[in-house]
């Protein structure tokens, strides 16, 4: 799903994607997303999204291209970017006894709901089911 979100997130950047309403309420509820996943934001994220690779494994060709990318993208779009790039790894969405960790869960969900606003959806209920805490996969919490 990395991949597929990427791909989806380059399109919002890139026009691909019909824009939605740039609003100070989509940015601040990006903004609080963005905190709730403990978001760590660098130029160097938003040169290996752009690049498809880790920074130190781009040449310098591909690092340049990528910076002067970075520096046109607008405030919502590098918060996107930072978004997508977290939700790579925002913690265990299960811990040990595969039980599921709500609050990771519920803060990727939240990321989702983001990108569903530009027109993302899921490709097969597994994959919300494995967000949500539903999947057959996770141990059911002893009561």
């Amino acid at each position: 799903m990395d991949a597929r979100r990427r791909e989806f997130v380059l399109g919002i950047i890139t026009g691909k994607l019909p824009p939605i309403k740039e609003t100070q309420e989509l940015k601040d509820s990006v903004w609080k997303i963005l905190m709730r996943l403990n978001t760590y934001l660098s130029k160097d994220t938003q040169i290996s999204f752009l690049a498809g690779k880790y920074v130190y494994s781009c040449t310098l060709e591909e690092q340049e291209k990528a910076k002067k990318e970075s520096e046109n993208l607008t405030v919502l779009q590098s918060m996107l970017v930072h978004m997508t790039k977290t939700m790579e790894s925002p913690g265990n969405i299960y811990d040990y006894n595969m039980r599921f960790q709500k609050s990771v869960g519920e803060k990727l969900m939240d990321a989702y709901a983001i990108l569903e606003m530009y027109g993302w959806t899921f490709e097969n209920e597994n994959e919300v089911k494995l967000l949500n805490g539903t999947h057959e996969y996770y141990e059911k919490e002893d009561k």
